[in-house]
């Protein structure tokens, strides 16, 4: 008892002296070095006191990720990305699913209840990563809707942080002003993967409203890293990408380079024309069928 009330003594002299963040690091180098079992065992002993009494952090956290799907699907991908690291015991894999949205509650403006009843959702489920998981680091990976409904919950809960971010296929305004948010990701630590050939975020924003082309040509601040890939708007979701460009991200917050991304041509310019117009489709098939409502009123009021 007493060898033990002195070697925690040597510990918090120690412990003085060493920044808290490096703490964890001292004590698993000294366990390393302690030859005598009764001695490493007491160590141990008080690792696992300080550790459960909150006092003592490890540098290297646990890393949980938290996966929002797109409409007219489940997620399948969750479950590719779930198994592909299954594996690493540091890693804890978290599909959250709000239900399948079909393109006409997309689509119509009028219809943004349900897309607020989807965000309420994702809200709920993200707080409860929160209250589950509280010493993990938060990795969240969205695409397509997933993209727009994550943007909505960082923007209305700036009491919430996440440490990365992960985008593909983005609905999100490619102005979406990132830096105005006090929760979000540092530089360096949020990535906005583009599929070239995707041209499904321009029909998104050229035919509605509230969405944006940022999956087609990027966001427009240096806050984001944009890394283009010859993808259309579900190629991202393969072994290929998981273990080039993802798994290094979610584990390290490493952004490896994609070489498509230098050496890509221009984008087709009646794709870039079209992205110009938010909501020009929309108003146009409003026109039309304005138009043909009107015909058909005079037709029938006419004697």
């Amino acid at each position: 008892m007493t060898e033990s009330l002195e070697l925690f003594n040597e510990l918090k002299i120690e412990f003085a002296a060493i920044p808290k963040a490096s703490r964890y690091d001292h004590l698993k180098q000294r366990l390393s070095s302690i030859t005598d079992e009764a001695e490493r065992k007491t160590i141990e002993g008080i690792v696992i006191f300080l550790e459960d009494s909150g006092m003592l952090v490890s540098s290297t956290r646990p890393i949980l990720i938290a996966m929002i799907h797109g409409i007219r699907t489940q997620g399948e991908w969750h479950d590719r990305l779930k198994k592909f690291l299954e594996n690493d015991n540091s890693i804890t894999v978290v599909p959250i699913k709000f239900g399948f949205l079909d393109s006409i509650s997309f689509w119509i403006p009028f219809l943004t209840f349900l897309r607020s009843r989807k965000v309420r959702h994702v809200t709920k489920e993200m707080r409860l990563l929160k209250r589950d998981y509280p010493n993990h680091d938060l990795v969240v990976i969205a695409h397509s809707f997933g993209t727009f409904l994550i943007s909505k919950f960082l923007k209305e809960n700036h009491d919430y942080n996440i440490d990365r971010l992960l985008l593909c296929g983005s609905i999100i305004p490619e102005n979406f002003d990132w830096n105005a948010l006090p929760n979000f990701p540092k530089k360096g630590n949020a990535v906005n993967d583009i599929g070239f050939k995707d041209i499904w975020p321009v029909l998104a924003k050229t035919s509605t409203f509230g969405y944006g082309a940022s999956g087609t040509f990027g966001f427009n601040t240096h806050t984001i890293e944009n890394r283009y890939h010859n993808f259309s708007h579900s190629d991202f979701f393969n072994d290929d990408m998981f273990q080039n460009y993802w798994q290094p991200f979610i584990k390290k917050g490493q952004i490896v380079q994609s070489p498509f991304t230098s050496e890509r041509n221009t984008q087709n310019y009646f794709v870039s024309f079209l992205g110009l117009f938010q909501g020009f489709l929309l108003i146009i098939v409003v026109l039309i069928f304005g138009y043909f409502i009107s015909v058909s009123y005079t037709h029938l009021t006419l004697p």
